[in-house]
């Protein structure tokens, strides 16, 4: 049988007596803040190194984010949340006119695996985009006709059809030294036409027999390039407006 007053010799008391203190200042951190924004109720959420918020609720049930100033409340956190190696972060529910404080540990496994299934079902979803994106254009195969082709064919003798920026500009239609031109696109400037034509005739034939579905670039194995910045009909109506 222990004697008298003194310290528990494993340790528990004392560190016991550490985490009340730790949790205290953060409490009346916490205290300070929801106050400050007259809330009686709120959530805190803590991953390090950086993601630090408070939500707070007032007496009216009116929701409010609150602004954290000044590093002594996520200076608190990290040193609570990093003497615990499994921990990779924390929430707090607090309750003030209840005097409530309850801590719940994220643990790191578990943070690992809600990432996994957060990222496979964004995959997931841009798989479903990109399908949609293939079926809608897929379904675009109204030919542009021979009048539309002719006024394209007039037009590029004045001006040309691309978007100028940095990187990959999609796919451009111009005339240069009497010869029409289609292909891609990079920094405005097309270096290599994947396709050209010496004659106007040639060149109307075959814009005349194509659709928004021919000239999608559905052929490429890059998701990617599918309707990104292509030739369409609506692209070939305002150029020769």
């Amino acid at each position: 049988m222990q004697e008298g007053g003194g310290a528990d010799p494993c340790g528990h008391g004392g560190k016991f007596e550490v985490e009340v203190k730790m949790k205290t200042a953060i409490n009346d951190l916490i205290r300070q803040q929801l106050e400050k924004y007259h809330c009686v109720k709120g959530r805190l959420r803590y991953q390090p190194p950086s993601v630090l918020s408070l939500n707070g609720i007032r007496a009216d049930e009116k929701p409010v984010l609150i602004w954290l100033s000044g590093p002594q409340l996520g200076f608190q956190l990290s040193q609570y949340v990093g003497k615990e190696p499994t921990w990779g972060g924390l929430t707090i529910d607090i309750d003030l006119e209840e005097g409530r404080f309850e801590y719940h540990p994220l643990f790191v496994n578990d943070m690992k695996r809600e990432a996994a299934q957060q990222q496979r079902e964004r995959e997931e979803e841009q798989r479903q985009e990109l399908q949609t994106t293939r079926q809608t254009l897929e379904r675009r195969t109204q030919p542009y006709g021979t009048e539309l082709a002719e006024q394209v064919a007039i037009r590029l003798k004045e001006s040309s059809i691309g978007y100028g920026h940095r990187d990959y500009c999609g796919m451009g239609l111009e005339l240069s030294n009497d010869t029409y031109r289609y292909g891609e696109l990079w920094d405005g400037i097309m270096n290599e036409p994947d396709l050209y034509w010496d004659n106007k005739k040639s060149f109307v034939d075959w814009l005349a027999r194509q659709s928004d579905a021919s000239l999608s670039r559905l052929e490429s194995k890059d998701p990617f390039y599918w309707g990104n910045q292509v030739i369409n009909e609506e692209r070939l109506r305002e150029f020769v407006q």
